[in-house]
């Protein structure tokens, strides 16, 4: 079970965007050390091209969350705020909300089945 420190955390990334700056960073530096270790030999070019790979997922959630989850595509006016409503008192959806904020898991997180619910819910799945 997630803490209700993780819950106010998720409460207040109120523009999942916001948080990935930093992610982006950290993933491009771990990408470069692996690189280095094969060589420097086309370093530029073999780095710009696999970090384009890792700014893939960040630039279809700046488009909408609907870019970002693969599968049809659905309305998610409003869902968002509803989320992170819901999170603020859910620790299971705070958790979920962290980690794609984070990109340490995919967006497509957010809009499962049993995510839907509890945000539907309110956030009232939580366990007290």
């Amino acid at each position: 079970m997630t803490d209700p420190l993780t819950a106010r955390l998720a409460a207040t990334v109120r523009d999942i965007r916001a948080a990935q700056g930093m992610s982006v960073a950290a993933l491009e530096a771990i990408l470069l050390r692996r690189l280095l270790a094969e060589g420097t030999q086309q370093l530029a070019p073999r780095f710009f091209t696999a970090a384009a790979g890792l700014l893939r997922v960040p630039w279809a959630i700046t488009r909408g969350p609907g870019q970002a989850c693969a599968g049809p595509r659905a309305d998610f006016s409003g869902y968002l705020d509803r989320l992170y409503a819901a999170a603020a008192g859910d620790p299971v959806l705070a958790a979920a909300l962290l980690r794609v904020a984070s990109l340490v898991n995919p967006p497509g997180e957010l809009f499962t089945d049993e995510m839907r619910s509890r945000v539907r819910d309110g956030g009232s799945a939580a366990v007290s």
